[in-house]
């Protein structure tokens, strides 16, 4: 299950069809007639088995989604790219103080 307001903000409604593009470890949907990727008639987004193999994710893995409304983009980032985009930010602070 997603956060629907997510795909609300971008004006996505059941029936819409999305490309999928790889960008570091991520994924950007963005609208596109024939792709694989599609919100269903409960407004939940459905990936390609396709997309879910680039991301290395199973039906039912958390993701975290960013919705770029300027751009008409949802971005998709697996937890373990998070976790490793948080452990990048805390290893600069660390090593900004001089801590290990």
């Amino acid at each position: 299950m997603i956060d629907k307001s997510v795909i609300a903000a971008l004006g996505w409604h059941p029936g819409t069809r999305l490309d999928a593009t790889t960008v570091e470890g991520a994924v950007r949907l963005t609208l596109c007639e024939t792709g694989r990727n599609r919100i269903t008639n409960e407004s939940d987004l459905r990936l390609a088995a396709r997309t879910r193999r680039i991301l290395s994710i199973n039906a039912g893995d958390q993701v975290l989604l960013a919705a770029d409304t300027q751009r008409a983009a949802l971005i998709l980032l697996p937890l373990r790219a998070v976790d490793r985009l948080i452990g990048d930010i805390v290893d600069g602070y660390r090593a900004e103080s001089g801590q290990s």
